[in-house]
């Protein structure tokens, strides 16, 4: 388990990894090459209970990552439960027993996968700013 960036509960953290005694958790700080940790993974978890827009799940399900999160606020906008990932209460049970459930259930997995690249190429750029000059054309029209 690769652990990015860091924050107020980081210390917490690496203490219950430590006393948990486990060898698979990787406390990575900030990166610079988010992606290249995103390719190696098969599941995005994003714990933090504010997330004013969700660029991180949106980077993640680029990378086919069904996305498990809390109600940061902006996930709402972001996650459509089910598709692409699921927002989760603030439950560490709660969030084993899902990634336990994405692991064993193969078919519900790549459908989730699939959904999540599918779904993030609204926020490919080109597809972005394609929308915003259609926007713009159709202010221009109206005020000519």
């Amino acid at each position: 388990m690769y652990l990015l960036g860091d924050g107020a509960e980081l210390e917490r953290v690496k203490l219950k990894a430590k006393n948990l005694k486990t060898e698979s958790a990787f406390f990575l700080g900030n990166v610079d090459n988010v992606q290249k940790y995103l390719w190696d993974s098969d599941i995005s978890l994003h714990s933090a209970t504010y997330e004013p827009f969700g660029l991180v799940l949106i980077e993640a399900m680029a990378a086919g990552l069904p996305v498990l999160t809390t109600n940061g606020k902006g996930n709402v906008d972001v996650i459509e439960q089910g598709k692409n990932g699921y927002i989760l209460r603030e439950d560490t049970n709660v969030f084993v027993k899902k990634i336990n459930e994405l692991k064993q259930n193969e078919k519900m997995y790549s459908k989730l996968s699939n959904f999540c690249e599918e779904y993030a190429m609204k926020y490919n750029i080109d597809n972005y700013t394609t929308r915003l000059i259609a926007y713009y054309e159709t202010i221009l029209n109206k005020s000519n």
